[in-house]
């Protein structure tokens, strides 16, 4: 028996390899395809196989012998190489040491992977670079003529303007209308399309067009876009160790969801084909219910506003294992992020198999967790050294996530305002010590656990100790404590108060605040508060967490929507199960 893996290398040099997001769109959705190039040439040449695992971008099967493995490998390579020719596949195969998957398999096969990708020459290496050659304009590529089709020669995009474009780069272009159209039909069939008329844009060209029709109805064009990016939490740990926590953990339950006959040598493949398979449906499950999430909160927004509802503002860009990116406009941001990290906790919490992987510590079972950045520019700011910055962004909100007991998902945001400072080292670093950012979402808000990450005890070991301030705030509180900065009743503390009485804190005062705290002016800041306190009441303490919460406070007035505080997130478990109907 032959373990077989294909694997695709660099796949963020792979997406990211040009600026030009058409191109980010069409390579994401090639990463895609190598489950179905697989399966299709599998097919072809009459093979049996055993899947052991089918992630975005990464296979793993077992065939009976090695002349089959080899055929299966050129099939499948060849076809990489015509279909996305920049794209780095490789297939490596070793000799089982049993008639069963065992984790000895898993390592042999993945140590040869890695020893083979040092001797082998880059993908780049397949385009010759020669003097008399042209050389594209988007890359360091040769030009190459145009994609042709059907014996015609025609130009890849209207928006091209005679450029010569790589033979790569053509291939993307048009991949990325396929990855679109995809989009369109997922969300169509999960009924995200309540009319006739195309209501999710295809890209923000297509979601700028739609919301310009709509300005005559009074809907302007939003001056601030967001790229999101998320990405779980331990993930990659967890399926590099699978084997221990099968045998951890795989002699009650899980052995039982697993439907796996005690002593059954077959327990690793069908474990690892299950989490595979069942993180695919999670993310997808996610995305699609915050989706409908932020198209209930636009759709509101307009009508509460008398204007007409043109188009979901969501474009998804990479949805693929348990990374997910998306383009939206900058007020829906952060209510999709947030949507999306509470509906993939959901989702984890309740598959039977998948809340075994990453339990908080003294449990046997919990929700996965995942960290989401959410960069916000301008609206034609270029989209890679976005999705840098988001990048950053979790790699913050990851440390926080993962230091709290028990580990929470957490979300960071960074509105840029200022473009002569784009490295995100640079830009983070400057309002870290009077911000609450990044925001933890936990599931009872009345406790802040709290988090040992290097930002709020720099050089310090963890320590059970407890502690009064609390940086890192809870996504809910701070929503609450917004809504009532805006002067809304929501979250209100004090029950006296009367609803439709709620004076907002004066945001003349509010940006004087800011601006001390942002200058280092702390002293000065604390007695603006005073003297607000005076004037307005305790309330500015109690309701809106004291000065430190006034530079978020103040920010996020502005990005969120008014839906957003009058609409409630609906039930986790019965939107969970509604999407997971519709998926099927």
């Amino acid at each position: 028996m032959e373990l077989v893996l294909f694997d695709i290398h660099a796949k963020q040099r792979f997406i990211f390899s040009s600026t030009r997001l058409k191109e980010n769109v069409g390579a994401s959705f090639q990463i895609t395809l190598l489950d179905s190039w697989v399966e299709e040439s599998i097919a072809k040449l009459n093979l049996s196989v055993q899947w052991v695992s089918r992630s975005s971008g990464r296979i793993l099967l077992i065939l009976d012998c090695d002349s089959s493995a080899r055929k299966l490998i050129g099939e499948v390579t060849r076809r990489a190489h015509a279909e996305a020719p920049e794209m780095d596949v490789s297939g490596v195969f070793v000799r089982m040491f049993g008639s069963c998957l065992s984790r000895d398999d898993l390592r042999a096969v993945d140590h040869v992977a890695y020893r083979y990708a040092l001797n082998r020459n880059p993908a780049l290496s397949r385009f010759a670079q020669m003097p008399f050659l042209l050389r594209a304009n988007d890359s360091s590529l040769p030009a190459a003529p145009l994609y042709s089709d059907g014996g015609k020669v025609e130009t890849p995009s209207s928006s091209l303007g005679g450029r010569a474009l790589s033979l790569p780069a053509q291939v993307k272009v048009r991949q990325a209308n396929v990855a679109r159209d995809h989009f369109l039909n997922l969300a169509r069939v999960q009924r995200l399309l309540y009319e006739e008329d195309e209501k999710l844009a295809r890209d923000p060209t297509k979601l700028e067009e739609l919301l310009q029709t709509a300005s005559e109805g009074g809907i302007g064009v939003p001056s601030k876009v967001a790229v999101i990016h998320i990405d779980g939490n331990g993930v990659g740990g967890v399926m590099r160790r699978l084997d221990e926590v099968l045998s951890e953990k795989g002699r009650g339950a899980l052995r039982s969801e697993l439907e796996v006959a005690e002593g059954s040598g077959d327990a690793l493949r069908t474990f690892v084909l299950e989490i595979s398979e069942r993180l695919d449906v999670a993310v997808k499950l996610a995305f699609r219910s915050a989706w409908e999430r932020v198209a209930k909160l636009a759709r509101k927004d307009a009508e509460d506003s008398n204007k007409q509802y043109t188009a979901i503002p969501v474009v998804p860009v990479i949805l693929g294992g348990d990374d997910v990116t998306v383009i939206t406009s900058g007020d829906y941001a952060l209510p999709f992020a947030a949507a999306y990290l509470r509906y993939y906790e959901e989702a984890t919490r309740s598959d039977p198999i998948l809340r075994y992987l990453t339990p908080p510590e003294g449990q046997d079972t919990g929700p996965m967790t995942a960290a989401a950045g959410v960069a916000i520019v301008k609206r034609n700011f270029p989209f890679h050294i976005a999705y840098e910055l988001a990048e950053k962004l979790v790699d913050r909100a990851k440390k926080v996530g993962k230091t709290t007991q028990p580990p929470c998902s957490t979300l960071d945001y960074h509105v840029l305002f200022d473009t002569t400072v784009l490295d995100a080292s640079e830009i983070l670093p400057g309002y870290k010590d009077f911000t609450t950012r990044p925001f933890r979402l936990l599931d009872d808000d009345s406790t802040s656990p709290r988090c040992s990450c290097d930002t709020c005890h720099p050089g310090e070991e963890p320590s059970d100790s407890s502690k009064t301030d609390r940086p890192h705030e809870s996504w809910e509180v701070t929503r609450r404590r917004v809504a009532r900065f805006k002067g809304m009743s929501l979250g209100s503390t004090d029950e006296s108060r009367s609803k439709t009485d709620l004076e907002p804190f004066p945001r003349t005062r509010a940006a004087r605040i800011r601006g001390l705290l942002s200058s280092g002016r702390t002293q000065t800041a604390d007695d603006e508060w005073k003297v607000a306190r005076e004037e307005g009441g305790d309330w500015i303490d109690t309701e809106l967490g004291g000065v430190g919460a006034v530079f978020d406070l103040l920010e996020l007035s502005d990005l969120l929507p008014p839906s957003f505080f009058e609409l409630s997130l609906p039930d986790l478990g019965k939107n969970i199960n509604a999407a997971s109907e519709a998926t099927e």
